[in-house]
């Protein structure tokens, strides 16, 4: 049996595989405040989805930045309370089997690349638009990596503009996001029907956007989190700009996502496929 984690700021999802390629079934559960909590309750759930069957290999999905051993972790900044824990390790001690930990981000985008939207394309930019903004470029089905991995939404767009919880200002996060939507706007994003918001918000995804087309150089753009709900809202006028803006080479096609929530559980499972 495989195990895929995503492990969310709000919410923790568990899917439980025999093929590992499939889930036979998902769970969800609200994320426990500290990570003594958040073990238990994953480790519970496993125990309960394993029964007497052979565990093989288990993919965490997690928030923030990861060092290159992949273990502990450099910035948890929507889990205050869970610090910097060897999640890896403390998890494949208990289960005695493999663990593997991935960025959110590139969980998802990987979901998204092989089993929803980018199926079909070599070069897949995902960014999801949520309460924080988080990003991936996946390269012929696999994670392109870094050291510390990509994060599209930390770009300085506005040098003098918002400091923002990176410690930054005017980083494409500070404004793109559902948190800065509210913030700028006074309304949350997914309350909201007024089409020249919108415009104006698809204007400064646009921003970024346009900057990671440029480094990046995808097939297509997969947008998803919170804002993509809004559908043509934020899709239409955000096409609209990025074709007006982007003269360097013929923009990508931008589109959601497919795989809602659980792009991150299909991600992980592509890891350990």
């Amino acid at each position: 049996m495989f195990i895929a984690i995503d492990i969310g700021g709000t919410n923790t999802r568990i899917g439980a595989s025999w093929s590992g390629r499939d889930f036979f079934v998902t769970e969800k559960f609200k994320t426990p405040p500290t990570f003594k909590e958040g073990v238990r309750s994953i480790l519970k759930r496993i125990k309960c989805l394993q029964g007497d069957r052979k565990l093989h290999r288990v993919a965490v999905a997690v928030p923030g930045r990861l060092p290159l051993k992949k273990d502990a972790l450099l910035h948890f900044a929507n889990l205050p309370g869970w610090g910097k824990p060897p999640l890896a390790q403390t998890l494949s001690n208990a289960l005695g089997t493999k663990v593997l930990v991935v960025n959110d981000a590139d969980a998802a985008g990987l979901g998204e690349a092989t089993r929803g939207a980018g199926r079909g394309y070599d070069i897949v930019a995902y960014l999801t638009l949520s309460t924080g903004v988080g990003g991936a470029r996946i390269h012929h089905g696999e994670i392109d990596g870094s050291a510390h991995g990509f994060e599209p939404g930390h770009q300085i767009l506005i040098p003098s503009g918002r400091r923002w919880t990176c410690k930054q200002r005017g980083c494409f996060e500070a404004y793109a996001s559902g948190t800065a939507f509210y913030k700028t706007y006074g309304v949350r994003a997914e309350d909201c029907k007024n089409k020249k918001i919108w415009a104006r918000h698809a204007q400064v995804v646009g921003w970024g956007l346009i900057n990671t087309i440029i480094l990046w150089s995808p097939d297509i753009v997969i947008i998803g989190g919170g804002l993509a709900q809004a559908g043509p809202l934020l899709f239409k006028p955000l096409r609209a700009y990025v074709r007006a803006n982007l003269k360097i080479f013929t923009p990508p096609k931008i589109v959601p996502a497919k795989l809602g929530d659980q792009a991150g559980l299909y991600g992980g499972l592509k890891l350990l496929s």
